[in-house]
C-alpha cells in the first residue's frame, strides 16, 4: 500500500499537494523541567565539550545537515548537561536525523543512539545511522505555457531539470531547479510569470516520487525609457555606453553589461542600476541609473626592487577626465637603479565603438643595465578596444633611439636608428581571476613591421605569441605552465633597438640564469639578443599556509638565430606570498648551460595571467 505523505508524515487521501523539503532543523523539542536542568555555560576555547559525538554511515554534507538537527550535538561546546536533558535529547535524537535525512530523499533512516560515559562528567555519544533505500523520481513533468516556452535558455533548464526521472529525490536539487527556472523568466523579462502547478508526490512504501510544476510566463517584457541621474557629462554622452535600443526585450544581461561599462570607463566613483519593475507600464520597463563621480584626479606612488632593474619607485597621475567629452590623460615617471623612463599618453572616446579609445602617447626611456646602454623616444598613435573579451590595440608608432649592446670592450660606438612601425596586439584572459586563479589561462598575440621605404632604417617583420595556462593540481595545488614564441625577420640586425630584440633569461623567462644572458653573444661573450625566441616553464605550486605557498619549477629555452635553437635548462624552488597585486615570488634557480653552475636569486611580483 502507498501512502502520500506531507512535510508532518500525515497521509492524504485526495491529489498530492507541493512538498515543501523537509526542515533540516527540526522545531525544538519542549524544554526540561526546570527542576532538573543545569545551568549551560559555553566551554572555554580549545577544550572539549560536555559531549563527544561520533556519526557514521552518512557523507559529509549529509553529516552537516544532521550536526545542525541533532539538539545532542550543541553540546560538544557546553560545558555541562542535566542528566534528565541528556537522556531527553538522546531519545529524540532518531527523529531528529530521520528528519534531516529527508532532504536527501531518505524517508526511512534508522539510527542506533549510545552513550558511554567518560572521565570529568563527560559523554561519548556514538550514532551509527542506516540510511534505507531512497525515494526515487519515477516521473517528472516540467513545463512553461505562453510566449516564454520557445525561449532557447528555458528549453534547456527544462530538459536538464534536477533531480530527473530515476534519480533520488533531493529535495536541495528540486528547489535550486525551480528556483533557477524563476530566475531566468525573470532575467529574460516575463515580469508576469506565475507557477500555477507545483507538486511533489511521495509514494514512501513504494519509495517513488513524481514532480509536475507548470508555469504560466506572461508577456515578456521591453526596455522602456533610460534615465541618468548626478552623472558630470552630458546626456548624450552617457547614452553612448547603453548596450540596447529603446523597446528591445528585455534582458538582465544587457543590465549588467552596462555596469560593467560604467565601471571600466573609470569615470565613476559608485553606480546604480535600477530596472524599475514595479513602474511597468504598456510592456515596457523603464531604467534609472544614478552614478556618483569619482575623484577627478588619482596620484600613486609606489617603491620596487627586482632583480632586472634593481631597487625603483614609480610616480603616476591619472587625470580621469578632462572634459565633459571624456577625454582623460595619464602619466608616470619610474625610477630605478639601471631604468629610467617617462610616459605620457592622452585618450579620447571612440565616438561609434563602445568601449574603444583613440589614444596618443610618448615616453623616453634610459637604460645602464649590463647588456644594454640605451636612450629612446617613442611616439604612438592608435586605438585600443574591447571586442568579445578580447583587448585589441592597433597602433602607429615611431622609435628614435642611441644604443650599445653587449659588451663595451669590443666596441665603444653607439648605434642609432629610427624604426617606424605599424603594430598590432591581441589579448585575452580565460579566467574570472586573473590575480591568483585555480584555473584559466591568457593568450597575447603581437605583430610589427617596418619598412625603408616607409622612413624606417631597416625591414622589419616580427610576431610574438605567449601563453599561459593555470590547472588545479590536488586540493591547495596548482600546475602553472607558461610558453613564449617569437620570430623577426630583418636585413640589419644591427640597427635593431633592444626594445625590438628578443632576450631570455631572469624573471619570467628562463630561471637560472641572469637577466638577458642567454642567445647569441658578440667576441667578449656578452649577450646581444637575437631574432628568435622559444621560451617554457612548468611550475608546481602548493599551499603550506593561507596566503603562502611553496614551488618548484623547470625553464628552458634560449634566444637563437635561423633554426639553430638549442635550448639552455633551469631547475629551481621557492615561496609565494598572496598580497593584494598577486603574488611575490622569491625562487632559487641552477641552471644547467651555466659556466660556473651557480645558482641565481630571483625576485618577482604580479598576477599569474
Amino acid at each position: 500500500m502507498s501512502v502520500w505523505i506531507t512535510l508532518l508524515m500525515a497521509p492524504i487521501a485526495a491529489a498530492a499537494v507541493d512538498i515543501p523539503p523537509p526542515a533540516e532543523v527540526p522545531p525544538p523539542a519542549s524544554p526540561a523541567p526546570v527542576a532538573t536542568a543545569a545551568p549551560e555555560t559555553a566551554a572555554p576555547s580549545g577544550e572539549p565539550g560536555v559531549i563527544d559525538l561520533e556519526i557514521t554511515g552518512i557523507e559529509a554534507d549529509q553529516r552537516r545537515a544532521v550536526l545542525a538537527a541533532l539538539d545532542i550535538a550543541r553540546y560538544q561546546t557546553r560545558k555541562t548537561i542535566g542528566s534528565a536533558r541528556l537522556e531527553r535529547l538522546l531519545r529524540e535524537a532518531p527523529e531528529q536525523i530521520r528528519f534531516a535525512l529527508e532532504v536527501f530523499g531518505y524517508y526511512d533512516a534508522q539510527a542506533r543512539v549510545e552513550r558511554t560515559p567518560l572521565p570529568d562528567r563527560r559523554h561519548r555519544v556514538t550514532i551509527a545511522i542506516e540510511r534505507g533505500e531512497p525515494v526515487r523520481i519515477t516521473a517528472v513533468d516540467v513545463r512553461i505555457e505562453g510566449p516564454a516556452a520557445s525561449e532557447p535558455l528555458l528549453i534547456r533548464q527544462l530538459e536538464q531539470f534536477e533531480p530527473a526521472k530515476g534519480a533520488v529525490l533531493d529535495h536541495r536539487a528540486y528547489e535550486q531547479g525551480k528556483a533557477a527556472i524563476d530566475r531566468t523568466l525573470q532575467r529574460l523579462g516575463y515580469f508576469d510569470a506565475r507557477l500555477l502547478d507545483r507538486r511533489v508526490e511521495v509514494h514512501r512504501g513504494e519509495r517513488r516520487a513524481s514532480i509536475d510544476l507548470r508555469w504560466e510566463s506572461g508577456q515578456r517584457y521591453h526596455f522602456g525609457p533610460t534615465s541618468f541621474e548626478g552623472a558630470q557629462f552630458p546626456q548624450p554622452f552617457m547614452q553612448r555606453f547603453i548596450p540596447w535600443d529603446e523597446g528591445a526585450p528585455y534582458e538582465q544581461q544587457k543590465i549588467e553589461d552596462l555596469q560593467q561599462r560604467l565601471a571600466a570607463a573609470g569615470f565613476f566613483g559608485s553606480i546604480e542600476i535600477e530596472p524599475q519593475v514595479e513602474a511597468r507600464a504598456d510592456g515596457l520597463v523603464p531604467v534609472r541609473i544614478v552614478v556618483e563621480p569619482a575623484a577627478r584626479t588619482a596620484w600613486s606612488v609606489g617603491a620596487y626592487y627586482e632583480t632586472n632593474y634593481g631597487a625603483g619607485a614609480r610616480f603616476g597621475v591619472d587625470r580621469r577626465w578632462v572634459n565633459d567629452r571624456g577625454h582623460s590623460a595619464r602619466g608616470e615617471l619610474e625610477y630605478a637603479q639601471s631604468l629610467q623612463a617617462l610616459t605620457t599618453e592622452y585618450r579620447i572616446p571612440h565616438t561609434s565603438v563602445q568601449g574603444a579609445v583613440w589614444l596618443v602617447g610618448a615616453s623616453a626611456r634610459n637604460e645602464d643595465s649590463d647588456t644594454v646602454q640605451s636612450r629612446s623616444a617613442l611616439l604612438r598613435a592608435g586605438v585600443l578596444g574591447t571586442w568579445n573579451d578580447w583587448t585589441g590595440l592597433a597602433s602607429a608608432n615611431a622609435l628614435r633611439g642611441s644604443f650599445r649592446v653587449g659588451s663595451r670592450e669590443v666596441s665603444m660606438d653607439r648605434s642609432n636608428a629610427t624604426v617606424v612601425y605599424p603594430e598590432l596586439s591581441f589579448s585575452r584572459v580565460f579566467a574570472r581571476d586573473r590575480i591568483r586563479p585555480t584555473r584559466g589561462g591568457s593568450l597575447r598575440v603581437m605583430t610589427r613591421a617596418a619598412s625603408e621605404s616607409l622612413a624606417s632604417d631597416l625591414d622589419l617583420l616580427q610576431l610574438r605569441v605567449e601563453g599561459r595556462y593555470v590547472l588545479p593540481a590536488g586540493e591547495g595545488a596548482r600546475l602553472l605552465g607558461r610558453a613564449e614564441l617569437g620570430w623577426t625577420d630583418t636585413n640589419r640586425f644591427e640597427l635593431l633597438p633592444p626594445e625590438l630584440r628578443f632576450f631570455a633569461g631572469g624573471d619570467g623567462s628562463v630561471r637560472g640564469y641572469a637577466w638577458q644572458d642567454l642567445g647569441p653573444v658578440d667576441d667578449a661573450g656578452e649577450p646581444i639578443g637575437g631574432s628568435n625566441v622559444a621560451t617554457f616553464s612548468l611550475e608546481y605550486e602548493r599551499n603550506f599556509r593561507p596566503a603562502w605557498s611553496w614551488a618548484v619549477f623547470v625553464d628552458g629555452g634560449n634566444v637563437f638565430e635561423g633554426s639553430d635553437f638549442e635550448p639552455a635548462y633551469g631547475v629551481g624552488g621557492g615561496v609565494r606570498w598572496s598580497s593584494p597585486i598577486g603574488p611575490i615570488r622569491l625562487d632559487l634557480a641552477h641552471g644547467f648551460d651555466n659556466d660556473d653552475a651557480s645558482v641565481t636569486l630571483h625576485f618577482s611580483a604580479g598576477p599569474d595571467l
